[in-house]
């Protein structure tokens, strides 16, 4: 259903034969051509640096823009889309994203700016991105398939990542831990059975009191 739907909205924005604005693409076609000779960790770490994310391991937002972008890639790589036009998909896919971020675009917008970029209308909101190659109405349904179930299905995910601020909690815990000194005792001192008995003087302080004993005889 959402297919036929797309299918239509790009029949209804095919009249108008203009481009849009001519910028650059997110990914030039040097840095897909570059991309395509990678493995997948390595696509990872390369778009790491195209998107300048610094701790992906640490930063929910940061790892959730990772997966998006590189997801994306792996699979335009995968349906054997050719490198100029994996560039444009690219530019639709940040597109999109840039639409939820900064232009706070509903669902049912950003829906109708993904059918008029994949005509390559000028009549779209975002006319800041070049879509210089228009895809075949196999590739667009292919298209409109892997957002349905990747930015779309999880639409308010990233409305909310965006804007909303998440409160950083942090959690800690601090104990203090007193260790007796016995001169005399039966039973062994804390530590001593995990360490050398040396070592177990020396942090507990036992041979510096038997050397100011010794001193003082």
């Amino acid at each position: 259903m959402t297919v036929i739907c797309f299918v239509i909205l790009l029949h209804n924005f095919g009249n108008d034969n203009n481009v849009v604005d001519n910028v650059k693409h997110f990914l030039s076609s040097s840095q897909v051509s570059m991309l395509l000779e990678l493995g997948t960790e390595e696509v990872h770490k390369k778009m790491q640096e195209i998107l300048q994310i610094y701790n992906p391991h640490t930063c929910l937002k940061e790892a959730a823009l990772l997966d998006y972008y590189v997801s994306g890639f792996l699979w335009a790589k995968e349906v054997n889309l050719p490198s100029q036009k994996i560039s444009s998909f690219m530019t639709i896919l940040h597109m999109l994203l840039d639409n939820i971020k900064n232009k706070h675009m509903s669902l049912v917008d950003n829906i109708k700016e993904l059918a008029i970029a994949l005509k390559g209308t000028e009549k779209s909101i975002s006319t800041s991105y070049e879509l210089d190659d228009i895809f075949t109405v196999e590739e667009a349904v292919y298209i409109v398939d892997y957002f349905k179930y990747s930015l779309f299905q999880h639409y308010r995910l990233y409305e909310f990542l965006f804007h909303h601020s998440r409160k950083e909690m942090v959690f800690s815990n601090e104990e203090n831990i007193e260790i007796f000194k016995i001169p005399h005792s039966l039973y062994p001192l804390p530590l001593e059975e995990g360490m050398s008995q040396d070592k177990c003087n020396l942090l507990q302080g036992v041979g510096e009191e038997k050397q100011l004993a010794d001193e003082e005889r």
